[in-house]
């Protein structure tokens, strides 16, 4: 992952965006201790009755 944001872009204004599944709690406390955050969360964004979190860090 640092090696994705370390090399992704070069503005110190980046941002970066993933989505979790809501049945993969490990998966969200992971990359909350990174340091990103919960911005929304997307209904059915894969499958019908599987919700994700949307989740944003901002670089620097």
């Amino acid at each position: 992952m640092k090696f994705f944001e370390d090399n992704a872009s070069d503005s110190s204004s980046a941002k970066y965006f993933l989505t979790v599944d809501d049945f993969n709690p490990r998966a969200k406390k992971l990359y909350e201790n990174l340091g990103y955050k919960c911005v929304g969360e997307l209904p059915g964004f894969y499958k019908k009755g599987i919700n994700c979190y949307l989740m944003m860090k901002r670089r620097g």
